[in-house]
């Protein structure tokens, strides 16, 4: 179905135009749901994804702990790794890819109908060969008026943190960061979905920004691979810190010795003298 921008049933949600030159996004939704109210069948995508030993990932590991990034980045360590996805994550994970793919058949659809932003592509892939980076943005959109293209990050929250948020997670903001630098686009928006009822949007754009300091940890990492050894990368956490209590490398990453049955060596931080 094609609605015309000079409609009646157009102008019913016309979007407000942003007074500070970026785009909105939340207006089109409200917009693209109150014209078609019933957006048809979806796909989600809930298929289990192997492990990426070769590239650092935009979308989880901006502001992981070096040590852990360390050894998830190192297949030896994969059968030590101490890591229990109950029932309940994983219905948590579940409902977070249904309302992903949800938002995205929103997008596909939305651009069928004029004024509204047309899809660029959902799950786009990026990387950098060199930084040794791959990610994949949820969706790209061009909206009216708006010369670049906008990356999309969906993001979901409980009914107790979305009321509190008043700004983008800084991991979430690292992400999209990554995002523009790799892409060369200069702002994108986080857009975050209440889980719960009452379930609604908020939206924040994020430009570019300085990511020398997450590429410096990075490749910290990476020469630590490339020594096979972490001896040298430093321990963000304490022993008794919820940070450490649900790391998987926690069974392994202070431990002096050997691995039973695995001869992996287990580095200490130096002693000072």
């Amino acid at each position: 179905m094609r609605i015309r921008e000079g409609s009646k049933l157009f102008a019913l949600s016309a979007p407000p135009k942003a007074s500070d030159g970026f785009a909105r996004l939340v207006p089109y939704v409200e917009r693209y749901l109150a014209l078609v109210p019933n957006s048809g069948s979806y796909t989600v995508d809930d298929l289990y994804k192997p492990k990426d030993y070769d590239n650092l990932h935009p979308s989880s590991e901006c502001l992981m702990c070096m040590r852990r990034l360390y050894f998830e980045k190192n297949p030896k360590y994969a059968d030590q790794m101490v890591e229990k996805i109950d029932t309940e994550l994983q219905v948590t994970f579940k409902i977070g890819h249904a309302l992903h793919g949800m938002i995205q058949h929103w997008f596909e659809n939305m651009t069928d109908i004029e004024g509204l932003p047309d899809l660029v592509e959902n799950e786009a892939k990026v990387t950098d060969e060199a930084l040794r980076v791959a990610g994949s943005i949820d969706s790209i959109l061009k909206f009216p008026d708006v010369e670049e293209p906008v990356p999309i990050e969906i993001k979901t929250k409980t009914a107790d943190l979305f009321k509190s948020l008043s700004a983008p997670d800084a991991a979430h903001r690292l992400q999209l960061g990554m995002y523009l630098m790799l892409t060369g686009l200069p702002y994108g928006i986080l857009l975050y979905i209440s889980k719960d009822r009452p379930h609604s949007f908020k939206e924040f754009v994020v430009e570019q920004m300085d990511m020398g300091p997450t590429l410096r940890r990075w490749q910290q990492v990476k020469d630590a691979l490339d020594a096979g050894s972490p001896s040298l990368l430093p321990y963000e956490c304490e022993c008794d810190t919820s940070k450490f209590k649900s790391c998987p490398c926690r069974g392994f990453c202070r431990r002096e010795g050997v691995i039973r049955g695995g001869g992996i060596p287990i580095w200490q931080p130096p002693t000072t003298m």
